[in-house]
């Protein structure tokens, strides 16, 4: 952990935001400092996400940029709750925004640590898994656009390509759950084994016979950043959450160190994958 500053999340992700929707209007530095009459150090300060960002600055760059009045004022509104260390996002805003704010975070943290019960982590998943998935939830969700998913999974995916380091707990249930067809789920073991190979990534078992962890409370996804704030993530079926509170922070820490210490080896956990792998291959 590094130097860190003090600006919530709220504010990160409003300049995030800003960055966005600025190169989505063609615009660049230059020319707001040109159009506004600001130096363009202030435009970099405004987009990185290291200094407060005031209603009025934002609003002038959101009217240069023409954002239609709905999605201007959801980003006024994340502006105005700027100094709030959380934020909790409802299922009811459009899944493309959560996806937006997820891939946003995950650009910027430096090490990735996730914990899951139910499916394979969203960054190993392969895209007939992602479908897979989708046809299941369907009938509850039936605006899940299936193409645009597995668009976002595999852009998501491509960060794994880089200096970042990542840990993946997974409960064993996870291998033993099958999503779609036997093919499915052996392209998709053989995914996990392929990344988990990688010098930067790090995939361990959680089996089933640790029985009562600190894992059981669900799971959670953990960024740290060269110089914010570390961040978790915590899914509900109709919310998600994203939690700054230090108490709530040393918790996840706390919990993803017990799941470690019941957890088997990077070795041992790449045998057992093989082994589930070994036995789709030998099914007729």
């Amino acid at each position: 952990m590094g130097t860190r500053n003090g600006v919530p999340v709220h504010t990160r992700r409003a300049s995030s935001r800003l960055r966005e929707l600025r190169q989505r209007s063609g615009f660049t530095e230059k020319d707001v400092s040109r159009a506004l009459g600001i130096s363009m150090s202030k435009v970099s300060r405004m987009e990185s996400g290291h200094r407060a960002l005031k209603t009025d600055d934002v609003a002038a760059l959101l009217g240069l940029y023409r954002i239609p009045a709905r999605e201007r004022q959801e980003v006024l509104s994340i502006v105005r709750d700027g100094s709030e260390t959380n934020w909790w996002t409802s299922r009811s805003v459009p899944t493309s925004r959560v996806w937006d704010d997820l891939e946003s975070f995950e650009s910027e943290a430096v090490v990735l640590r996730s914990y899951e019960t139910m499916l394979v982590p969203g960054l190993l998943q392969t895209p007939d898994y992602v479908e897979a998935i989708t046809a299941a939830l369907a009938p509850a969700s039936p605006a899940i656009d299936i193409d645009a998913l597995q668009t976002q999974r595999v852009e998501r995916q491509l960060l794994l390509h880089s200096d970042r380091r990542y840990e993946f707990l997974i409960e064993q249930a996870v291998l033993d759950r099958h999503i779609g067809s036997a093919e499915v789920m052996y392209h998709q073991y053989q995914r996990m084994s392929a990344l988990a190979d990688r010098s930067n990534i790090t995939l361990r078992v959680v089996p089933t016979k640790a029985g009562a962890h600190a894992g059981l409370t669900g799971p959670l996804l953990y960024f740290e950043f060269p110089e914010h704030e570390d961040l978790l993530l915590s899914e509900s079926r109709s919310s998600a959450s994203y939690v700054e509170d230090p108490r709530c922070l040393a918790d996840a820490r706390e919990a993803l160190q017990m799941l470690r210490k019941v957890a088997l080896s990077p070795e041992e956990s790449a045998n057992l994958i093989k082994r589930v792998s070994n036995g789709l291959e030998r099914q007729p």
